[in-house]
């Protein structure tokens, strides 16, 4: 498949259509509708950055990734507790301590 995928990709046919398409995509870009729905689209997005909405959920999603990260961290604190605890031990009392950690 990936052969013929490529075979397509190098034939004289898909390089004309490309090529065609290609320019038309300019073409459109190009265009006056194109261009002030562009702006338009803009203006939207602007507006919406100002909503109290917009600056709302973008302090919940920041509170939420600061909390995340902290979780992360006394996560990660933990588990080396957890670990540098299990220096020594046998593999049974190791093997109890995992399935006790797990469960928490």
């Amino acid at each position: 498949a990936s052969k013929a995928v490529t075979d397509v990709k190098n034939s004289e046919s898909y390089k004309k259509a490309k090529k065609m398409a290609d320019a038309q995509v300019e073409k459109i870009k190009e265009s006056e509708t194109f261009k002030k729905a562009s702006e338009k689209a803009s203006e939207k997005i602007d507006q919406i950055k100002k909503s109290e909405t917009y600056k709302k959920a973008e302090e919940v999603l920041c509170e939420g990734a600061r909390v995340a990260k902290e979780k992360f961290k006394e996560g990660k604190e933990y588990t080396m507790q957890v670990i540098e605890s299990q220096r020594g031990k046998s593999v049974g009392d190791k093997i109890s301590t995992g399935v006790t950690v797990v469960a928490d």
